[in-house]
C-alpha cells in the first residue's frame, strides 16, 4: 500500500541442477521486489521462510496498510488429498514472517478453488475468486466482513450480477479508499480474452455499473491482475500480450506500469498513523481505533498493534472534511485526536497522533484533547463541540463510571478571574454533555484556574499545554 514493494510470482522451469531450460515442468516462486529512492523495482527476490519452503504454490497476494499482514493463495496438499487452492495469512513481527494461518471455513470451500484475495484499508473486507457452486458462472467474486471488535470473519457472499456473469471473474483489487474495485473478466462486453473492469460504489454504498478501462491496457490476450497506487496515479497489471502492448513482452505473462487516466481513478487517499500508549509509555492491548469522519459521520477502524502500539488506517482526501480519532476499548478511558486532511495528499499525509490512555480506575484523570474555547470566554469552538460528542458516546458505552471535569487556565493574568473562567469552561462542557443524553448526576464540574500546571509557564508551549479541560474518573 506505500507502493515500496510489489509482491508477485516468477513461473520458471525446474532443473535439478539450477540450470533453467524448456521443460514442461514448472515451479512457481513467489517474489518481492523493493521501489528505491529514484523509484526504480530492483531485479527482485523470493519471499523469506516460511515461503518457497514447500513445492506448494504460493501467490495471489494482498498487504495490510501496516505491511503486518499477508494474505495470499496456496496450492497444498493435505493428507494425501488432491491439492485445493485456499487463502492463508501470515503476519510479519520484528521483520519475519510467521507460520501460515489457514482462513476459515467461512471463506474457504472445502473442496474448490478460492485465490486472488484482496483487502480492504480497514483489513475487515476480503474479496477473493472462487469456482465454488452457486454462482452465476465459472469462477465469481465473494465478498467476506470481518467484526471489527472480535475479528471474527463472516460468510462469504456473492458479489452478485453487477460484478459476477456467466462467464469469469478475477484477481479483484480493492483500492484503499474502499470504493473502487477492478477485476478481469471473460463475461463482460470487452476486446478478447480477460479484460480489465473498474466498477465504484455510490453514495448508498452499492455497487454501480463496471466499466471497460479500455485500451492500450486491455488487448485481445488475457489482461489480468490489475493494481492501482495508493496516490491513484499509476496503474500495474500482467498481460499475455506483450508485443501488442508495447513491444517489449519477454514471457507468457510480464507485468506493465502506466499512468491511469482520470475516469478511471479511484479517489486519493492518505494513510493516519497514531500511537497509542498508556502513560507509562506501554502499548496498549487489544485496541480498536476508530476513525470517524466529522461531516459524513462514516467511521473507519483500524486494529492497534498491540507489540508497537501503532494503528494506521487510510483516509479519502476531502480538503473539507476533518476526523475525530477514538480508542475503542471497554477496560481503557477516552482518549481522541481531531485530524484535519485540508493539506493532505498521499506524499503529505497527516501528521502522525500520538495518544495516552490507561484503564478505568477511580483517581484517573485524563486530559480531553482538542478542546478549545474563544478567548477570555467559555463559549467553546465547532471542532470542540465534535469531540465532547465522541467523548458522551463513552460515556454511553461504560454506564457505570462517573466524572469530574475539570478547567484549568495558565497563569497570564488575575488568579481569581482565571479561577472563575476555568470553572465556567468546566460547567460549560458538563452541559454540552448533558444535551448530547449523559445523566448529568454522573457528572460534576470544577475549575482549579493556573493552580495545577503540568509544566512550567514561562513559555508559550507550556502555557498551551497548561490550558486544558480533563476529566477525573470519580466512580467506575
Amino acid at each position: 500500500p506505500d507502493d515500496k514493494i510489489c509482491f508477485y510470482v516468477r513461473r520458471l522451469p525446474i532443473n535439478n541442477k539450477n540450470v533453467v531450460y524448456q521443460t514442461d515442468k514448472e515451479r512457481e516462486t513467489f517474489m518481492f521486489a523493493v521501489r528505491d529512492k529514484t523509484g526504480v523495482f530492483n531485479a527482485g527476490d523470493e519471499m523469506p521462510y516460511p515461503f518457497n519452503e514447500t513445492s506448494d504454490n504460493q501467490g495471489g497476494c494482498t498487504i495490510s496498510i501496516d505491511n503486518k499482514y499477508l494474505y495470499f493463495a496456496m496450492m497444498r496438499h493435505e493428507g494425501g488429498a488432491q491439492a485445493n487452492c485456499d487463502i492463508y495469512m501470515s503476519r510479519n513481527v520484528d521483520d519475519e514472517w510467521k507460520p501460515f494461518q489457514k482462513l476459515g471455513p467461512q471463506i474457504n470451500h472445502p473442496i474448490y478453488w478460492d485465490s486472488q484475495p484482496t483487502i480492504s484499508a480497514d483489513g475487515n473486507t476480503l474479496i477473493f475468486a472462487s469456482d465454488r457452486p452457486g454462482g452465476f458462472g465459472g469462477i465469481d467474486l465473494y465478498v467476506s466482513k470481518r467484526d471489527p471488535v472480535t475479528h471474527v470473519w463472516g460468510p462469504a457472499v456473492n458479489m452478485g450480477n453487477k460484478i459476477n456473469t456467466s462467464g469469469n471473474e478475477k484477481t479483484p483489487f480493492l483500492h484503499s479508499d474502499s470504493q473502487t474495485l477492478y477485476f478481469s473478466s471473460d463475461g463482460h462486453f470487452g476486446f478478447g480474452g480477460l479484460d480489465i473492469f473498474y466498477i465504484r460504489k455510490n453514495e448508498k454504498g452499492e455497487w454501480g455499473d463496471a466499466e471497460n478501462i479500455g485500451t492500450p491496457i486491455n488487448s485481445q490476450g488475457d489482461d489480468t491482475g490489475f493494481f492501482v497506487s495508493t496516490d491513484a496515479k499509476s496503474g500495474y497489471f500482467f498481460s499475455d500480450e506483450g508485443g501488442k502492448v508495447n513491444g517489449k513482452g519477454v514471457g507468457r505473462y510480464d507485468l506493465y506500469s502506466f499512468p491511469l487516466y482520470e475516469a478511471a481513478r479511484p479517489k486519493e487517499t492518505a494513510f493516519m498513523e497514531a500511537t497509542i500508549k498508556t502513560k507509562e509509555g506501554d502499548p496498549v492491548w487489544g485496541a480498536v481505533a476508530e476513525l470517524q469522519n466529522v461531516r459524513t459521520k462514516e467511521k473507519t477502524y483500524a486494529l492497534v498493534d498491540s507489540t508497537t502500539g501503532k494503528a494506521m488506517a487510510a483516509v479519502v482526501v476531502d480538503k473539507k472534511d476533518d476526523y475525530i480519532l477514538t480508542i475503542k476499548n471497554k477496560e481503557l478511558a477516552f482518549s481522541s485526536a481531531l485530524i484535519s486532511t485540508k493539506e493532505a495528499s498521499f506524499s503529505l499525509p497527516p501528521k502522525p497522533v500520538e495518544l495516552i490512555t490507561d484503564s478505568v480506575k477511580v483517581g484517573s484523570s485524563f486530559v480531553i484533547n482538542n478542546i478549545y474555547y474563544n478567548t477570555n470566554s467559555a463559549d467553546l469552538k465547532e471542532e470542540s463541540k465534535v469531540v465532547l460528542q465522541a467523548f458522551a458516546d463513552y460515556l454511553k458505552e461504560h454506564p457505570k463510571v462517573k466524572i469530574e471535569i475539570q478547567g484549568h487556565t495558565d497563569n497570564v493574568g488575575n488568579a481569581s478571574a482565571n479561577q472563575a473562567l476555568s470553572a465556567n469552561r468546566a460547567f460549560t462542557v458538563k452541559a454540552l454533555i448533558e444535551s448530547y443524553g449523559v445523566d448529568g448526576n454522573r457528572i460534576t464540574a470544577k475549575g482549579f484556574g493556573s493552580s495545577k500546571p503540568l509544566i512550567d509557564n514561562s513559555s508559550e508551549a507550556g502555557r498551551a499545554k497548561n490550558r486544558r479541560t480533563e476529566f477525573l474518573i470519580t466512580e467506575d
